[in-house]
C-alpha cells in the first residue's frame, strides 16, 4: 500500500515535471515568436520608411530644380544683344545737352571722359557738352575731325574726344579754351576705335 502511493507520488510528480517544461517550452516558442514577429515588422516598416525617404528626397531634388530653372529661364520677350530699348535715348537739344560736363569739376569730366572711350554704348546718340582745351588734329587726320577737346585731370593727365564741327562753324585757334556741344558717335582710326561728338557746334 506504501508503494503503490509512493508509486503514485512518483508520478504525479512526473507529471508536474512534464507540464513545467511543456510551459517552459511554451513561453519559449512564444517569446521567439514574438522577436521573430518584431524583426518581422521592422523588416516591413523599414521599405516604407525608405520610400518616405527617397518621396522626400524627390521633392527636394525638384524644388532644387525648379529654381535652376527659375534662374536660367529666358525671358523670350528679351533679347541679349543690343536692340533700340537698350540704347540711351537723346533730347536731341543742344542747349540742353544729355550729360552736360562743364557743370562737373575738371577731373570728374576727365574722369568721365576716360568713361566714354571704355563704354562707348552707354553715350552713342547722346549730346555731349564738354568744356577744355582745344588742339586741332594733325595734317594725317584732318579729314577724320576737326580737332580734339582735352581737360586736365588736375594731377597730370589730359583727356580729350575728337569732334566733327558742324557745316557754319570755325575752327578755333589751337590752345583756345573752348565749350564744345555734339552727338556722340564713333569713328576707326587706323586700328582704334575712338570716341567723337559729330555735328559739333564750338
Amino acid at each position: 500500500m506504501v508503494r503503490k502511493r509512493q508509486q503514485e507520488s512518483k508520478n504525479r510528480i512526473n507529471i508536474r515535471k512534464c507540464i513545467m517544461l511543456m510551459l517552459s517550452a511554451s513561453l519559449l516558442l512564444t517569446g521567439c515568436g514574438g522577436s521573430v514577429q518584431d524583426e518581422s515588422k521592422d523588416e516591413q516598416d523599414s521599405p516604407v520608411e525608405t520610400a518616405e525617404e527617397m518621396a522626400a528626397l524627390s521633392n527636394e531634388s525638384d524644388e532644387e530644380e525648379q529654381e535652376k530653372d527659375w534662374f536660367s529661364d529666358e525671358d523670350p520677350d528679351l533679347d541679349e544683344s543690343p536692340d533700340a530699348a537698350d540704347q540711351p535715348v537723346s533730347t536731341g537739344n543742344y542747349d540742353e545737352p544729355d550729360i552736360d560736363l562743364t557743370k562737373l569739376s575738371d577731373m570728374l569730366a576727365s574722369s568721365e571722359i576716360v568713361n566714354m572711350h571704355y563704354e562707348t554704348q552707354d553715350f552713342m546718340g547722346l549730346i555731349i557738352r564738354v568744356t577744355g582745351v582745344y588742339e586741332e588734329s594733325s595734317p594725317d587726320e584732318a579729314d577724320l575731325y576737326t580737332g580734339a577737346c582735352k581737360v586736365y585731370d588736375g594731377c597730370c593727365t589730359w583727356n580729350g574726344i575728337d569732334f566733327i564741327l558742324a557745316d557754319g562753324y570755325e575752327s578755333p585757334k589751337n590752345g583756345d579754351t573752348i565749350t564744345v556741344t555734339g552727338v556722340f558717335d564713333t569713328f576707326e582710326r587706323g586700328k582704334y576705335t575712338t570716341c567723337v561728338l559729330r555735328d559739333a557746334w564750338v
